[in-house]
């Protein structure tokens, strides 16, 4: 497919699936199929069940070793269109071979995201290698499109709040996650094989907690991200569709609609 675009932003993408060995390019293989996965499960909380023939849009931003496996395994289902960017021409003349959309450009860019569709995208990954960078674009990302499943891969565990605060509806610690597969790996070698049959399940839906976000507060709880169904404030509870003219405040505690897959073990 063609390259729409070359530009030259402040977003650098520093993985390099070339460089690495077999058994981490293995685990962020296995890092970016959760990214996707977590990224698709969340969609099916917010977006009602489509028909076949309907295609929705992924917009994946970095196309780096995590980037590049979600990708490919999105590409496998017929109904999605891919979109693309990276920073690095190579990266996006890659991801273009390989059958995606392909933008050459700065995820930080709002321009540049509103060309390629973001406003009316149903899923949104951020797989930046710099953690500030991806949260800078998961904020941006948030703000061009209140209602799409944003999934964003972090390395280090303290941004994780921060990207759930500034829009991700799921943030994934790739590189935690790559340790713990590589360190399981070695006492458990059947860990592949449980992780596949782990990517083929499907989650249970759990309520959790979250801090009001800024751009929450001051609007109607109806407002709010369409996971989000209910306030806590002040010992009670504020359901979204019975107190509709409830305004978020900055001490409310919002509960929200999320998966989990429990545990990986065998029974």
């Amino acid at each position: 497919m063609d390259l729409v675009k070359i530009e030259v932003g402040d977003l650098r993408t520093t993985e390099n699936a070339a460089g690495l060995g077999y058994t981490q390019e293995r685990a962020l293989l296995i890092a970016g199929l959760l990214v996707m996965r977590l990224a698709r499960c969340s969609g099916c909380l917010r977006h009602k069940i489509r028909s076949p023939a309907l295609t929705e849009h992924v917009v994946v931003v970095g196309y780096g070793a995590t980037g590049r496996s979600a990708v490919e395994l999105l590409a496998a289902d017929a109904t999605i269109e891919l979109t693309v960017i990276d920073i690095a021409l190579d990266r996006a003349v890659l991801a273009a071979s390989e059958g995606s959309t392909a933008v050459a450009g700065s995820g930080l860019d709002a321009d540049l995201l509103e060309r390629v569709g973001i406003v009316d995208a149903d899923r949104v990954i951020v797989a930046v290698g710099d953690d500030e960078a991806a949260v800078r674009v998961t904020s941006l990302v948030r703000g061009l499109n209140p209602t799409a499943t944003v999934c964003t891969a972090i390395r280090e565990v303290g941004w994780e709040p921060v990207a759930v605060y500034l829009g991700a509806d799921q943030a994934v610690n790739v590189s935690r996650l790559c340790g713990v597969v590589l360190g399981c790996s070695v006492v458990e070698p059947d860990l592949p094989s449980r992780i596949a049959r782990f990517l083929d399940s499907w989650p249970q839906v759990v309520i959790r907690e979250r801090p009001a976000r800024e751009s929450e507060c001051g609007h109607p709880l109806a407002q709010c991200s369409a996971l989000v169904f209910a306030a806590r404030r002040e010992g009670g509870v504020l359901w979204r569709d019975g107190d509709v003219q409830q305004r978020v405040r900055p001490s409310d505690r919002l509960m929200v609609l999320s998966l989990s897959w429990g545990s990986v073990r065998e029974g």
